[in-house]
C-alpha cells in the first residue's frame, strides 16, 4: 500500500494527541479525504526520516527505513527515493 506522506504526517500529529496508533488515524484522515484526495505533489511530500537509518529489505527489495509503528506492527520505508510503503515488520529485515 502506498503511503501519501500529507496525511501519514497528519496521523501522525492526530495519533500523539489522541494516544492512538498512527496506522489508525492515517485510515481515518483517508476516509475523511474520500471525496477531496490530496493531490499527487501532496501524497509525495518531503521525507524525512533519521539520517543515520539503513537500508532494509522488503518483499519487493531494499528501500529506506522511515519509522516502525509497534501498535499494528507495521514498517514505512521509501522507496526508489520516490514514494512510501506500509510493510509487515515480521516481513522486512535490516
Amino acid at each position: 500500500m502506498a503511503v501519501c506522506e500529507k496525511c501519514w504526517r497528519e496521523a501522525r500529529i492526530r495519533a500523539m494527541a489522541t494516544h492512538r496508533s498512527q496506522h489508525e488515524c492515517y485510515l481515518e484522515i483517508l476516509e475523511e479525504k474520500e471525496n477531496k484526495p490530496c493531490t499527487p505533489e501532496e501524497q509525495k511530500g518531503v521525507t524525512m526520516y533519521d539520517p543515520t537509518a539503513h537500508d532494509i529489505t522488503t518483499p519487493d527489495g531494499k528501500g529506506k527505513y522511515v519509522s516502525f509503528d509497534p501498535a499494528t506492527g507495521k514498517v514505512t520505508v521509501e522507496m526508489d527515493h520516490s514514494y512510501l510503503v506500509e510493510y509487515d515488520g515480521k516481513e522486512c529485515f535490516i
